[in-house]
């Protein structure tokens, strides 16, 4: 008599890829993406300027500056706190919101975003002016400070600190004593 091999049970997808596996699974491939992602447009290759902070190319002469005044107004920057400072470009930002700057206790790391397509539409000056806000937030522990002053008969914010970013052509006129509000 011939025997037939016992047939084998038949396996359901459930069996091959238990839940768990396939949750695992998913969760190892989501953040691979994420890391593995090359840099886009929004996601620029940070550099490292002369080993002292890391960002955009375009956007370090305005940090330079920056700390050029601050030193000019004697409140120079630790270099240990510069090295923790990145800054990136990022889209996410809410609504009318140009630039931010993130503080992580932890680490100490500070980052400061700055969305790209509306920093594209507004002129040197304004750019420094948001700059010098967002370090402001960063290395002086400024807060915001909407109180206004009048110049020749317009009001204008009193502080670089202002919610309301500061337009060039007012920035330009009025520089120093902005900067001597800044570093105070």
């Amino acid at each position: 008599m011939k025997q037939t091999p016992p047939k084998e049970p038949k396996l359901l997808k459930a069996d091959v890829y238990p839940a768990r596996t396939v949750l695992f699974l998913s969760l190892f491939l989501t953040v691979l993406g994420l890391v593995g992602c090359g840099h886009g447009e929004d996601s620029p290759s940070l550099q490292n300027v002369d080993g002292r902070y890391a960002a955009p190319a375009e956007l370090a002469p305005y940090v330079d500056e920056f700390l050029a005044a601050a030193t000019a107004h004697s409140k120079a920057i630790d270099s240990a706190l510069v090295g923790k400072l990145s800054v990136i470009y990022d889209e996410s930002l809410p609504g009318a919101v140009i630039g931010r700057c993130e503080q992580y206790t932890g680490t100490g790391a500070k980052v400061i975003k700055i969305k790209k397509s509306r920093w594209e539409t507004i002129d040197e000056a304004t750019r420094q002016s948001l700059t010098f806000h967002e370090l402001g937030h960063c290395f002086l522990g400024r807060k915001h400070d909407d109180t206004t002053v009048d110049h020749g008969g317009s009001t204008a914010p009193a502080s670089l600190m202002s919610t309301e970013i500061i337009h060039g052509n007012v920035f330009e006129a009025h520089r120093e004593e902005y900067l001597a509000e800044l570093f105070k």
